[in-house]
């Protein structure tokens, strides 16, 4: 399963609410990956557990469902339901509460697609 959380205690920096880190997440992707990026943050929550990052990075499906303390808050069990899903269906689902654990997986998705 391409479902991801983080093991590491060290964090590059800690966010107060998980808005700072989707914020800082989506800043990071987009210097980083240009125009071969798509995304698209959902903030109507008219569906329960989609998560927070909805993208298209060179022609792959990605989800991020982002979290602040995964360790103390986790993820629900809807939010991983749906990354199951996501996975199925073909796609990559991350969750994770560290930047730098995200966009290593997002490298390999995005190199994976040569």
């Amino acid at each position: 399963m391409n479902i991801k959380k983080c093991a590491d205690s060290t964090k590059t920096k800690v966010f107060t609410k998980e808005s700072q880190l989707q914020k800082k997440l989506k800043e990071t992707i987009i210097a980083r990956f240009k125009k071969d990026v798509w995304y698209y943050h959902p903030c109507d929550r008219t569906r329960v557990g989609v998560p927070d990052i909805i993208m298209c990075l060179k022609g792959s499906f990605v989800a991020i469902e982002v979290k602040k303390n995964i360790h103390i808050y986790g993820a629900t069990q809807i939010q991983k339901h749906n990354c199951m899903l996501i996975h199925q269906s073909g796609g990559h689902a991350i969750i994770d509460d560290d930047i730098g654990h995200i966009m290593r997986e997002l490298e390999w998705i995005y190199h994976a697609k040569g």
